[in-house]
Parts: structure tokens; sequence; C-alpha cells
């Protein structure tokens, strides 16, 4: 209902959707609407608002990672990195602000309890690992995210080139590879994964709901 008031508006109009986000930019009549409710909910088919979700922080962020992480770490002056990765962490801030994070922060969570490593380390550490788990659920996601990082058309990139793209990045910034490289102990494992099950609300966000078995894998991998 949302996005058909928001083609009325533009196909009288013209513009973008963006164009009339907020109050009284409307400057008239629409294009006619026949809206027939089906459900008992929120009226909005007689409202005169708009509900939209806004994706391109997402993508945006992830490229300005990809233009800006490794010459901020590599040469720290350099302001025009700095400003730009400061403008990706909002955006990638906006982002999980919506949809909430998952599966590797519910991991890293333990782990940074029991090792001491910074949140970014252990996130950064493990993410490849989870992204390899959520592989069958994200194919989409995943080669968009390919193509932003290798530059190539999405036609040609999978999945993998994704996961190895990150992990090109964890080692141009010096971010460690596996979880023994952090002080975590192969007996602390099970510990981990049992803790992270349990962050229910991180667990139901997760593209890929995993098991206990699902978890001492991935960290296995990692370790």
């Amino acid at each position: 209902m949302d996005i058909a008031k928001i083609v009325a508006v533009v196909l009288k109009h013209g513009g973008r959707a963006r164009d009339y986000f907020g109050f009284g930019k409307v400057s008239g009549p629409v294009v006619p609407l026949i809206a027939i409710p089906t459900t008992a909910g929120t009226g909005s088919e007689v409202s005169h608002s708009a509900v939209l979700t806004e994706t391109v922080a997402q993508v945006k962020a992830i490229r300005n990672i990809q233009r800006f992480l490794v010459r901020a770490v590599e040469t720290p002056s350099d302001r025009d990195a700095r400003d730009g990765m400061a403008y990706a962490a909002m955006l990638a801030g906006m982002a999980f602000s919506n949809s909430g994070v998952g599966l590797v922060h519910a991991l890293e969570y333990p782990i940074g309890a029991l090792t001491h490593c910074s949140h970014g380390e252990g996130n950064g550490l493990l993410l490849p690992y989870v992204m390899e788990f959520n592989k069958p659920m994200c194919n989409k996601s995943m080669i968009q995210i390919a193509s932003i990082l290798t530059g190539q058309p999405e036609e040609s990139c999978s999945c993998e080139e994704a996961i190895q793209a990150i992990q090109k990045l964890q080692q141009r910034i010096g971010i460690r590879s596996k979880l023994r490289e952090l002080g975590l102990k192969k007996e602390h494992l099970d510990q981990v994964a049992e803790k992270a099950i349990q962050i229910e609300r991180l667990m139901q966000v997760t593209a890929r709901r995993p098991t206990l078995s699902d978890l001492r894998q991935i960290l296995s991998n990692a370790w």
C-alpha cells in the first residue's frame, strides 16, 4: 500500500520517491488510487502516510569501506580516507540499527570476554567464517558484496569471491585470521558456542538459524 501511494505521487508530479520524504511535499492531487483493505490493520488505505525502507545506506557503506579502509589504515594522516571511513561507519550503524546484528556478534561477545580482543577485531576475524555458514541463505547479497569489493559485474561474481575479498581486506589491515591467534584456547570453543546460542535476540535475526553443532563447527573452522 505504501509503495502504491508513492508511485501515485511520482506518476502525477514527477521526480523520485525521496523528493517526497517528509511532510507537506505533495503539492496537489495524485493519480487516482483504488485501495481495497483485506485485513483490519493500520488504516493505511486512507491515511496520508507511507513508510519505505532505505537500503542505500548498506550498499554505500560497503563501497566506502572498499574505497577507504586500507588507505586509512596504511596512511593514518590521509584525511579523505579517515573522513570516508567515518561516513561509512555512520551509514553501517544506520543499517544495522534497523536490521540488527547477528551471528558474528553473538559469537564475538563470549570470545571478547575470554580473550579481551577488541570488538572490531573479533568481529572482523569471524566474519568470513559466518559468511561461509550463511551462503545458502544469502547468495544474492554476497554476490552484490563481491561485485562491490572486486569491481566485477555481479553476473561474473560468486559468494566465494565475497568471502575471499573480505579475507584479503583482513590481511591488508592486520586483522588476525584464527581464533587461536587471539589467545582463545581450543577447550573454550564449546563454552563460546553454548553462550552464543543463548543470545536469543541475535539468534532470531541471523540469516540462517544455527544449531549448537553449527556454532561448534564455525568456531572449529575459525580456530
